[in-house]
């Protein structure tokens, strides 16, 4: 009895196991790097030019916004505004004016390769002044009517602000927009018997929560390939 092998065997057998045999896949994955400063860019409001056709308001806001790694983004925004509402007091001439600055941290997202949407969460300060004249008058008519005037200064505002914007790219650097913001009162400094009626930057202050549309371009001053 034998129990030698063939070569024939030998190689029929090798054969066999190597067509069994699975290809091997390349499974490494480039590592994409996002440095930590991704982009810089400068935005302007350019919807706050129809308040100087309106003759009630001029504003004039502008921002700075950081690209951070792959999505999120630091915002920081400045303005100055100048209000004459007429619906603030009956028979009154009233004027606020003031800065305001705000400060946000938010997500940056491509949705496709021409559109981005953002969504981030601010805070705002405002130091403003505000004057006016009121003319009282007596309803019976026994007492001559008068004007009484104020002057308030060195006011102070603080809110928070969610804000959902969205963007569309023009050319590789300029993007084309707008923010949906609502605005959350925390505190200002109220005033007696005539209170503040509006703040820079946040609107009526009788309104705790103001719903606010902006117009925006930004403008990207330098960054790495991929970005938004």
């Amino acid at each position: 009895m034998s129990f030698g092998l063939k070569a024939q065997d030998i190689e029929t057998d090798s054969l066999k196991a190597e067509s069994n045999q699975k290809p091997i896949e390349d499974t490494i994955r480039v590592k994409t790097f996002y440095p930590l400063i991704r982009d810089v860019s400068f935005i302007v409001d350019y919807g706050k030019i129809l308040g100087y056709l309106s003759g009630v308001e001029k504003k004039n806001e502008i921002g700075v916004q950081l690209g951070i790694k792959k999505n999120l983004m630091v915002i920081a925004e400045g303005g100055y505004s100048i209000l004459n509402p007429n619906d603030s007091y009956v028979n009154a001439d009233y004027q606020v004016r003031g800065r305001y600055f705000r400060l946000g941290l938010g997500l940056n997202k491509a949705i496709t390769a021409e559109n981005n949407l953002s969504l981030s969460l601010r805070y705002a300060m405002s130091d403003f002044e505000d004057q006016g004249t009121i003319n009282v008058t007596s309803s019976s008519g026994l007492f001559e009517p008068y004007d009484e005037s104020f002057s308030r200064k060195s006011l102070t505002a603080s809110w928070y602000e969610l804000v959902l914007g969205s963007e569309k790219k023009i050319n590789t650097k300029l993007r084309l927009g707008f923010y949906f913001r609502l605005r959350i009162m925390a505190k200002y400094d109220e005033q007696t018997p005539y209170d503040v009626f509006s703040i820079p930057g946040y609107g009526r202050t009788f309104d705790k929560t103001v719903p606010a549309v902006n117009l925006f371009l930004r403008y990207v001053l330098g960054g790495t390939k991929g970005q938004n």
